[in-house]
């Protein structure tokens, strides 16, 4: 039987089910994080890391930027997916020198956001958890490097 402490060791780690076998959320937490460790890892081996397609950066009026929208894959292989265009103003990024500023890095990171509460019903009290994750760019973490 593999125990915890065994687990960091393998790089993919799946469920086995078998007839009669009692499923818990860790089971199907399981099953998710290996699909996830198998993409991230192909992505990580076939592409490396940055933008797939889309993501170009325009500046539509003083100090106001226009990211497109299109996707990437991050340094650990996981998909950004930006589904339309997004607008930043100056005051959205960190690290902005004011009006001198006129070279910079600007970077997107993937983040995930539960959506969606619902109340679970194997509890002795009432209370309610995240039913859904949403994968998203941080724009909040957007940053300028001079």
């Amino acid at each position: 039987m593999e125990s915890q402490k065994d687990r960091g060791r393998f790089l993919f780690v799946k469920n086995r089910y078998y007839p009669g076998k009692l499923l818990h959320a860790s089971d199907f937490m399981r099953e998710q994080e290996y699909g996830n460790a198998k993409l991230d890892f192909l992505n990580r081996k076939l592409h490396g890391w940055g933008i797939i397609q889309g993501l170009e950066v325009r500046a539509v009026e003083q100090g106001v930027l226009q990211v497109t929208s299109g996707s990437a894959i991050d340094p650990g292989g996981r998909l950004i997916a930006v589904p339309e265009d997004m607008v930043i103003a100056p005051e959205e990024l960190e690290g902005a020198a004011g009006e001198g500023t006129r070279n910079f890095i600007l970077g997107i990171c993937y983040d995930e956001k539960p959506i969606d509460r619902e109340r679970s019903l194997l509890c002795e009290k009432e209370t309610y958890e995240d039913a859904r994750i949403v994968e998203l760019e941080d724009t909040d973490r957007v940053e300028i490097s001079v």
